[in-house]
């Protein structure tokens, strides 16, 4: 990752469980510093729909978001990322040729693992490639994560609310030939 002189470094961190008890956090952060000007920058696109309500009661409520890139990349990773309800994500892109093809599918999401998807080799996605990203939620009695079954859920950054994402890590195409 490219990171300019002078920026500052902001760290978001989610906790996933609560035990109802004052907690403490030790979290330390390391940084390694490039001896040359790299290759190619890395860098991340967030795919976000945060205009959606999962009714109460409702096991498998579908919320998408798409987004169709405008320059030639090379993914290298996928991070699916939602809440307690989150139940699946799968992640489709349609080529400027029609071809159509999943990136990721993960059937069974775990809020207690959230895990990025690294690409054995880069994938090609030219630009005008469209990708869409399809996610499941289980606002029901018989998700055991739920903390509330009767109550309607929107986007929130609390882990009781819901988020939709989609994390693209990618490098320019162009740099990296």
């Amino acid at each position: 990752r490219l990171v300019k002189a002078g920026s500052k470094l902001n760290f978001q961190i989610h906790y996933s469980r609560s035990t109802g008890k004052t907690e403490y956090d030790e979290t330390s952060v390391a940084l390694l510093f490039a001896k040359e000007p790299p290759k190619t920058v890395a860098r991340r696109i967030d795919l976000s729909n945060h205009m959606f309500l999962i009714p109460a009661n409702d096991p498998n409520h579908e919320v998408t978001e798409c987004h169709t890139f405008q320059k030639d990349m090379y993914v290298t990773s996928l991070t699916p990322h939602m809440h307690l309800r989150g139940k699946s994500m799968r992640i489709d892109v349609t080529y400027p040729d029609g071809r159509k093809q999943t990136l990721l599918n993960v059937p069974d999401y775990n809020f207690n693992w959230q895990i990025t998807y690294r690409a054995a080799d880069p994938i090609f996605l030219p630009k005008g490639t469209r990708l869409k990203i399809t996610a499941h939620f289980d606002n029901s009695r018989n998700n055991p994560l739920n903390p509330d079954a009767s109550k309607v859920t929107r986007w929130g950054a609390a882990s009781e609310t819901e988020m939709m994402d989609g994390w693209i890590e990618y490098v320019d195409a162009t740099a990296s030939r």
